[in-house]
């Protein structure tokens, strides 16, 4: 049982894009009752027959890829301070949020699951799932923003829980298309163009988001972010280029590589992609943004994963960036 419960854990995630969450659940059982029958009752128990009130809750669960979840009021509390824990420890680190108690963020947390499990949103196999979705939701929540931007839209996932944390903000949402938009959240103005088509400005002082999940330029769009007044920036798909295949269309440079510049001048890196080669070069142009970037950051923070406090692996690897 305890080799199945690793292999479900680290194939959990190609099984969701390959079969959808609801098969890749009944798959799970299958399995975990085939070995129930090797060997001998164990503890923990396993119990297949569901109640119908039960078996409904999981379903809602599992279209929104979430396949396990605890049931006891306790056990949801419990977790909830786990989590509020986890983000507290980043949000001790930032200028913007070190003031913002554990006990605010686990309230959060606790508003957050029904705020998901109320999103019209389902299949979103690559766009903000539990653990993603509640670092967002809580990020902005605390930052407390007026205005937030947000590039790359998807099906309106984060588009949704940023206008849910934030329903006092402005939402502009920016995609160069926005054929897969599943739902539009009310409060969020859309846009078909890329944001910087659109004439947006804020106070320097002020406590406004921009949240980058468009597989761009993340220098390039530090320094835009900062000409237009924003010092608050939440990045997905931040990756040292050791691991710049982490995602489809790396966002090179990335905020570590701007952090970190181990490059040399032009020197070129190439990665396989599935059938696919990637070759980037970090050539004089892309140089010299990656040192203008670095001059306006004051601190780039790793959000956590909160995957060992949920048990369910992140679709994001999240940076967020306070500018000078």
């Amino acid at each position: 049982m305890r080799r199945l419960k690793t292999v479900v854990r680290y194939t959990m995630p190609a099984l969701n894009r390959l079969l959808g969450p609801q098969k890749t659940a009944r798959l799970v059982v299958a399995a975990k009752r085939w070995t129930s029958t090797q060997g001998p009752a164990t503890n923990p128990s396993v119990d297949y027959n569901l109640s119908k009130e039960l078996s409904a809750l999981a379903a809602c669960y599992a279209a929104k890829g979430v396949t396990q979840f605890p049931l006891s009021t306790r056990m949801v509390e419990l977790q909830n301070k786990l989590i509020a824990n986890a983000i507290s420890g980043f949000f001790a680190k930032t200028a913007s949020l070190r003031a913002v108690s554990a006990a605010e963020i686990a309230k959060t947390v606790a508003e957050f699951r029904s705020v998901f499990l109320g999103s019209p949103i389902t299949r979103n196999f690559y766009g903000a799932n539990f653990p993603s979705g509640l670092n967002l939701f809580c990020l902005a929540r605390h930052l407390m923003p007026t205005t937030i931007v947000e590039s790359g839209v998807y099906k309106g996932q984060s588009s949704y829980l940023l206008a849910s944390a934030c329903p006092g903000a402005m939402v502009l949402a920016f995609d160069p298309s926005l054929a897969e938009v599943a739902y539009r959240a009310p409060g969020v103005v859309f846009h078909a163009n890329d944001w910087m088509s659109t004439e947006i400005k804020c106070q320097p002082n002020s406590r406004d988001l921009c949240f980058f999940d468009d597989h761009q330029n993340q220098a390039l769009r530090i320094v835009q972010a900062h000409e237009r007044g924003f010092r608050h920036i939440l990045f997905d798909d931040s990756w040292p280029i050791e691991v710049a295949y982490g995602c489809s269309g790396p966002p090179l440079p990335s905020v570590d590589m701007i952090i970190d510049d181990r490059l040399e001048l032009n020197e070129a890196v190439e990665w396989i992609e599935g059938e696919t080669k990637w070759t980037y070069v970090h050539d004089r142009e892309v140089s010299d943004l990656c040192s203008r970037a670095r001059a306006l950051i004051r601190a780039a923070h790793e959000v956590p994963s909160l995957y060992r406090e949920t048990g369910i692996a992140p679709t994001s690897a999240y940076k967020f960036v306070e500018l000078n």
